[in-house]
């Protein structure tokens, strides 16, 4: 591929001025200096064993920006011009090559003769053009192209291969490769083949001395499969999200059913008894029994509304998370068991939130007696805090409701215990809708708890494991704007109430 004449070369690049602008890495052995000491300088001066007419003539040639060949009996130097519409980057590069004696020619051959079949034995594409044209392929490159023949692609220009959508920013990286000299990373694009068929490749370009000519080596690999499967796997995780969220439809409307079933035979239970003991007796209609079963079912509609997201009553306000849970804290006494206690952990300088605070009540309650039941009859404490959180990406993929929370400044509010915690799989089903490690028909658990604090902006994060108890944190975006502080003192609040 390489003239085996040439024992060795160097890639100088020269600004419009003539003066250099960068070397390749051969450049120090052939020129005696470094890049460092060799960019700036004049690159007439740095191509030494040429004759007084041989330098007029590349001192020509760089002005003119010509593409000119200089020989002499141990040298070779050919300038090429580059970006010729006179942008950045302007100027020629020149290759120079000392000539080889006819020992070292020899065993260049021979070396040249081993890359050669390495190359044509790479499992990788591997392409030379020359100016835009192509002047070698190796098979692996003939049969990504569709061809068996090399005749089929030689002489051709590189960019009828290329679709037409890549090439804008394919051009651009062949012209930064032939200005700079250096390889450019692997670029993902779409390549057209001799049939017709559209592939995706990834490419990488250098430059290189190919038959005493400038030209560029591109190397690619097909990630036409790759790319099949990866849209294959994204396509059956789409089908497994779907079939969970199915799933989890029909334990909705499982626990809806159980729900409602048992809500319509009570209700009819005490319209009868009601209507009996008013023919035997006479005694007017009791409503009393009958109302609240209507408030059990419009309380059941109630969770319903939460777990999608949607309520009603008055919009939440801006207020500080610490002071709503100290207010809010009135009254979890009563899902306290003999043996367990609660601690709070409440800092007052916290930025403000927008939380609904009645919702709130029944979440934290909630909480608070998933917590005892967990504790079991040794008991233990509950630990109540709030505390400012940065959210990243990766803390927001793990919140529920999915989608919700957004990176940035929160206020997270943190219910733990020492408990029997859960293993792996019961905390990945432990937000689904009517899913419960106690009895049927308890209610929504966690799934409540995740549309309340979802319909508010927020997202619910758990972490257990067995033997270690539960952390369930709620996380609410933070407000730019604090609230007016009332007179505490910005530190820590802890309380504590025991049985």
């Amino acid at each position: 591929m390489v003239d085996p004449s040439v024992a060795s070369f160097a890639l100088l690049g020269c600004d419009p001025d003539g003066n250099i602008a960068w070397t390749s890495a051969g450049a120090e052995r052939l020129c005696g200096r470094t890049p460092e000491a060799l960019c700036g300088q004049p690159l007439v001066a740095a191509v030494d064993s040429l004759g007084p007419a041989e330098r007029a003539a590349l001192a020509a040639a760089l002005t003119s920006r010509a593409t000119k060949r200089i020989e002499t009996a141990t040298l070779v130097v050919d300038v090429v011009p580059l970006a010729a519409d006179g942008g950045a980057g302007a100027g020629s590069c020149v290759v120079r090559r000392t000539r080889a004696s006819s020992t070292t020619a020899a065993a260049l051959a021979e070396s040249e003769e081993r890359y050669r079949r390495l190359v044509d034995a790479c499992p990788a594409p591997i392409v030379v053009h020359v100016g835009g044209r192509i002047r070698f392929v190796n098979p692996a490159a003939l049969a990504l192209l569709g061809s068996s023949a090399a005749e089929d692609v030689i002489d051709r220009p590189v960019m009828e291969f290329v679709h037409p959508e890549y090439r804008p920013i394919v051009a651009e990286r062949m012209q930064k490769i032939l200005e700079t000299g250096g390889p450019t990373m692997l670029l993902e694009q779409r390549i057209v083949r001799l049939d017709g068929r559209v592939i995706d490749v990834e490419i990488a370009g250098a430059a290189v001395c190919y038959e005493g000519e400038l030209a560029i080596q591109l190397v690619g690999r097909d990630v036409t499969e790759r790319r099949r499967i990866e849209a294959e796997r994204r396509r059956h995780e789409e089908q497994l999200w779907d079939a969970h969220r199915r799933e989890s439809l029909l334990r909705l409307a499982e626990g809806i059913a159980h729900s409602l079933r048992k809500l319509s035979r009570e209700l009819l239970e005490a319209v009868d008894q009601s209507l009996l003991r008013r023919v035997a007796g006479g005694e007017p209609l009791d409503p009393v029994r009958v109302r609240g079963v209507g408030l059990r079912m419009a309380a059941l509609t109630d969770q319903l509304l939460g777990f999608v997201g949607k309520r009603g009553g008055p919009p939440s306000a801006a207020t500080n998370l610490s002071a709503l849970v100290l207010e809010l804290s009135q009254g979890l006494d009563t899902e306290l068991g003999s043996a367990a206690s609660l601690s709070y952990d409440l800092p007052v300088a916290l930025p403000p939130v927008r939380v609904d605070g009645t919702q709130l009540r029944r979440v934290v309650h909630g909480l608070v007696r998933n917590a005892v039941d967990a504790l079991g009859a040794a008991g233990g404490s509950v630990l109540i805090r709030t505390r400012r959180v940065d959210v990243d990406a990766e803390l927001a993929l793990r919140t529920h409701p999915p989608g919700v929370l957004r990176p940035g400044p929160h206020v997270a509010l943190d219910v733990c215990d020492r408990g029997c915690g859960m293993d792996e799989s019961t905390s990945a089903r432990i937000c689904e809708p009517f899913f419960s490690t106690k009895s049927p028909g308890r209610g929504l658990g966690l799934a409540e708890v995740t549309g309340l604090v979802g319909a508010q902006g927020g997202g619910v994060c758990v972490d257990s494991a067995p033997g270690r108890g539960t952390t369930v944190t709620l996380l609410f975006p933070a407000l730019a704007r604090p609230p007016r502080q009332d007179a505490s003192p910005a530190r820590v609040l802890r309380r504590r109430r025991k049985h």
